[in-house]
């Protein structure tokens, strides 16, 4: 009996070992396979995240383009608004005081469009500089539509060095501000 007692044991003990074994590889595996999913899960969270903040990215440079090309556009007007050009106009048209308050009430108004707009996307680019130029001009275009050539020649002829003088720096100013955006859009797009 006792070499049977010992057969069964040896052959419990067997079993109980390679249950345990088996169980323990099963655990072990499971374990593995858990930090597989998890690492796998994780890289895939991590691509996902790097796709969303590449179509984010996208999106914002798209957005961008599209503000630059109207920031343009506005300082393309501002120019012109600015310009010898429109005040040689304004002059041989013999425009009126309101005429010309009107054009620089709507000329206004896009400077602060585009102000808002540099304040959103372009928060460097400060166009303070640009107001008080314009808002000279018009003052001093103003004054100009009053004045008679023939009874002021001297006054007429310094103030048109006034307006001369504030429509070069308009377009200095411009061009520093075009400048500016440029090495802004530069910067966003190498990132």
């Amino acid at each position: 009996m006792n070499e049977e007692y010992f057969k069964y044991l040896f052959t419990f003990s067997g079993i109980l070992v390679g249950s345990g074994i088996t169980i323990l590889t099963v655990v072990l595996n499971n374990k593995n396979q858990r930090k597989i999913e998890k690492t796998k899960s994780q890289s895939q969270l991590e691509h996902e995240q790097i796709k969303k903040k590449a179509e984010e990215k996208s999106k914002y440079l798209d957005r961008i383009s599209i503000v630059f090309e109207e920031a343009i556009q506005i300082l393309g007007e501002i120019e012109f608004s600015n310009s010898l050009t429109k005040s040689v106009m304004d002059s041989s048209q013999k425009l009126s005081q309101e005429k010309i308050d009107e054009n620089h009430k709507e000329l206004n108004r896009k400077i602060r469009y585009f102000e808002s707009k540099t304040l959103i996307f372009f928060p460097k680019i400060n166009i303070q500089e640009l107001l008080n130029l314009t808002n000279r001009n018009w003052g001093e275009q103003r004054l100009l539509m009053i004045m008679n050539y023939e009874m002021d020649r001297q006054g007429y002829i310094e103030l048109q060095s006034k307006i001369i003088e504030i429509s070069n720096g308009t377009n200095s100013e411009i061009e520093k501000i075009k400048n500016d955006l440029i090495s802004f859009l530069k910067q966003e797009f190498k990132e």
